[in-house]
């Protein structure tokens, strides 16, 4: 939670074509994160939506940057870019894909980059 983060929920649920919950967040204004949240008591179209977000970030994002067992029902993928981050994860309720940007980093050698722009 950052000081100042507002949330919104969508009216356009819709992710990968199924009904998902969909929240953004915002903060000064900007939003820099969304979060779709699918959940159904079909186990197979529960099965379907993880592989289908998986292959989608895969394909968009290629192979996750760390992958971590929670426990046996909690699964987290990331794949982390120059955009920000793209989280699959996914529990015994449900699957949720979270895209957050890169806006809320820090800039690496921010003060190397000002000392070498600095004009005499």
């Amino acid at each position: 939670m950052f000081n100042g983060e507002v949330f919104y929920s969508a009216k356009n649920d819709t992710f990968l074509g199924r009904e998902c919950r969909t929240v953004f967040a915002t903060l000064d204004s900007t939003i820099y994160k969304v979060l779709f949240r699918y959940i159904t008591p079909d186990t197979d179209e529960y099965n379907k939506f993880r592989d289908d977000a998986v292959e989608e970030l895969c394909r968009l994002h290629g192979m996750p940057t760390e992958t971590k067992r929670i426990d046996e029902w909690h699964i987290i993928g990331i794949w982390d870019g120059a955009f920000g981050n793209a989280i699959l994860d996914t529990d015994m309720l449900g699957t949720s894909v979270i895209y957050t940007s890169s806006m809320l980093r820090k800039r690496p050698f921010h003060w190397l980059w000002q000392l070498l722009t600095r004009r005499a």
